[in-house]
């Protein structure tokens, strides 16, 4: 529920710093950048809202997670950076999951003395991290399989495709 609290203020901000209203750019961007970062704003949201007693470390978790994993996927998909804004919302879910289900079961994580420093809730971002870094590989490869597949059959409907919608068609 947390991230949905900030959406009615996202939206005053954004409409009332329109210019038809007052005019403000300023105000504009407020609100456009909360807009812009829902993604960011589910991953923490949901990563405390399923931690126990709503702890900030699963928040920081989910944080981690989803700097991971957006520029995980952009890598392996071979996008520009920032292109990948409609995914941001479902990547900031699936973040805060990982992250306050990690948290719940690796919070209270005992670590021998030499690395006793990463134990309890210090784990769970490195954990989250791990997580969230694996699993857009396993994502991105039946995608390849796909593509290896289908692309032989469909050649020739893009072909004829390019071919009616290019100028030089009568």
């Amino acid at each position: 529920m947390l991230p949905i609290a900030v959406l009615p203020i996202a939206g005053l901000l954004l409409r009332m710093g329109q210019p038809d209203l007052l005019g403000w750019a300023a105000m504009a961007a407020a609100g456009d950048a909360i807009f812009s970062n829902l993604g960011l704003l589910f991953a923490v949201g949901v990563g405390v809202g399923l931690a126990r007693e709503n702890h900030g470390a699963a928040g920081l978790a989910a944080l981690v997670g989803f700097l991971v994993t957006t520029h995980a996927v952009e890598i392996l998909l071979a996008a520009p950076p920032g292109s990948l804004a409609k995914l941001s919302i479902p990547i900031g879910l699936l973040s805060g999951i990982i992250a306050g289900v990690g948290y719940n079961r690796f919070g209270n994580i005992t670590l021998p003395s030499y690395l006793s420093f990463f134990g309890g809730r210090r784990f769970v971002p490195i954990v989250s991290g791990l997580a969230d870094w694996r699993w857009p590989q396993w994502w991105a490869t039946p995608g390849r399989f796909w593509n290896a597949g289908w692309t032989p059959p469909a050649t020739p409907f893009w072909a004829r495709g390019r071919w009616a919608y290019s100028p030089t068609a009568s």
